[in-house]
């Protein structure tokens, strides 16, 4: 077969991200990075809303039990300035998250076009040992479908696929370490539910796979 001849089994397409680790490891370690940020960005978002709504009622409690109004003032006055300060955090975290996501999808592109201008050297230097009457006979638009289309399908497996399996592995346990001091019920029910979301898109998927296409 030519895929096994010029570009080898499924294993040697994976052992080829090594050609770009160092920006493939940029691209995930930036990644992560957004993903830890988002906690605290969810932990963050609660707590303003928490402390919006219902500080209102403690601030009416106060109010009415208070008989100094300068107390109550400076009471106000701590309360708006809290909240300035967490709105300004989270604003800085959402501008962060969006500068961590874009340049970690530049290294990752950036990785997945060194791989894919090392596979398609590797064909082409292949191509040129197996000599002309290998080209004609495998014919010269199959060849140049593989080298253009065939290595460009590549981009998404090594941009997309690898870093998000890197993200899957970090996030969820960052969240059961940030959910577990706080409320250990929510963390169990995480611990034991979060595994069946990748079961059951592997069932499906399964499922799918097997079932008879309607073109059959």
């Amino acid at each position: 077969e030519i895929r096994l001849s010029l570009v080898g089994s499924e294993m040697c397409i994976r052992d080829r991200k090594r050609y770009a680790q160092s920006k493939l490891s940029w691209a995930i370690a930036l990644g992560s990075f957004n993903g830890l940020l988002m906690i605290v960005q969810t932990a963050i978002l609660a707590y303003l809303i928490d402390l919006v709504i219902f500080s209102g009622d403690n601030a009416v409690l106060n109010n009415s039990l208070s008989t100094n109004v300068s107390n109550n003032v400076i009471t106000d006055t701590a309360f708006f300035t809290d909240t300035n300060l967490i709105i300004m955090a989270l604003i800085a975290i959402i501008f962060c998250r969006a500068a961590l996501g874009y340049f970690s999808e530049c290294y990752s592109r950036r990785g997945a076009m060194d791989i894919k201008a090392n596979i398609r050297s590797r064909l082409l230097n292949r191509l040129f040992q197996f000599g002309p009457t290998y080209t004609q006979t495998k014919g010269s638009a199959k060849l140049t479908h593989l080298l253009h289309q065939g290595i460009d399908s590549l981009e998404d497996y090594f941009a997309g696929y690898l870093p998000v399996i890197a993200y899957c592995a970090v996030i969820p346990l960052a969240i059961l370490i940030a959910v577990f001091p706080i409320d250990w019920q929510s963390g169990l029910i995480l611990l034991i539910t979060a595994p069946m979301v990748p079961f059951f898109m592997i069932l499906i998927g399964c499922l799918l796979y097997t079932s008879p296409s309607p073109r059959d």
